[in-house]
């Protein structure tokens, strides 16, 4: 096991731009939307680490002796990524159809995120990034109750 860190590791920093719009169904609901786009530079994800070189040859070590260098893995910068997507809440009551305080509530994000991958110089997500994310709540509120 190798432990490392990164003693030049900077903040990083974000230019973020979002669109909202939010619209009301009388009785039935609200309904509001975000789009939603950042420009981050300097973002902090995993980046490989060589190994030490402890036989001071100035080469990473090969500890397990497969002719290839060791590397690790440590929290770095990456010149810069992008993440967008969008959101989507609403509530949909069910008093109009004499459902007296039942409502769903849901929340939806789908979004996307592109960084360039400092081993394979290939674009992929940022690390940890969720592609999208659903949440559904039914909730009955009882007339005459707390």
């Amino acid at each position: 096991q190798i432990d490392s860190g990164n003693v030049e590791l900077v903040p990083s920093q974000s230019w973020i731009g979002d669109l909202e719009v939010n619209s009301r169904f009388g009785a039935w609901g609200a309904l509001k939307t975000r789009l939603f786009a950042e420009r981050i530079e300097d973002i902090v994800d995993r980046i490989p680490i060589p190994a030490r070189d402890l036989d001071n040859d100035g080469r990473p070590d090969d500890a397990n002796g497969d002719g290839l260098a060791d590397f690790g893995e440590s929290p770095g910068n990456i010149d810069e990524a992008e993440r967008y997507g969008v959101e989507v809440n609403w509530t949909l009551n069910f008093d109009p159809l004499g459902l007296k305080g039942l409502r769903l509530i849901s929340e939806i994000e789908l979004g996307a995120s592109r960084v360039d991958d400092p081993v394979t110089g290939e674009s992929r997500r940022i690390s940890g990034q969720e592609i999208s994310d659903v949440e559904l709540n039914l909730r009955h509120d009882v007339a005459g109750t707390d």
